[in-house]
């Protein structure tokens, strides 16, 4: 299951780094800002966070068993992240409003995998 976790969050470090590049290539050309823009920005945001707590928990849930607590409260943190970009409602129709819609599915994806993981860090 690490492993699937492992290459579902590194799959989220790619579209990551993706919108940046992206996202940096469209601030430099103005236009209207739909209604969907800052609720998908925020979700990016948290999803950011997440990745950055989850990933530093699995490097450590890989590599150092004495290190368990530290993990813990990593995965924590990062489930922490991913309910608040979940919890980001995004209303409309339009290209924006579709991405903002796979990233929260992705999320829930995240989600799910990371709880799993953590209950059965919390177990052993």
């Amino acid at each position: 299951r690490t492993v699937t976790l492992t290459t579902a969050i590194r799959g989220s470090s790619s579209a990551i780094q993706a919108t940046s590049s992206t996202m940096s290539g469209i601030s430099k050309v103005k236009g209207p800002v739909g209604p969907a823009e800052p609720a998908l920005a925020n979700q990016k945001r948290h999803h950011r966070k997440a990745f950055e707590f989850i990933s530093k928990a699995l490097k450590i849930d890989e590599e150092d068993g004495a290190r368990k607590d530290i993990a813990v409260e990593l995965y924590k943190k990062g489930i922490i992240e991913l309910e608040k970009g979940i919890a980001i409602e995004v209303r409309g129709e339009g290209e924006t409003c579709e991405r903002a819609r796979r990233l929260k599915d992705k999320m829930e994806t995240n989600l799910g995998m990371v709880k799993d993981r953590l209950e059965i860090l919390e177990n052993r």
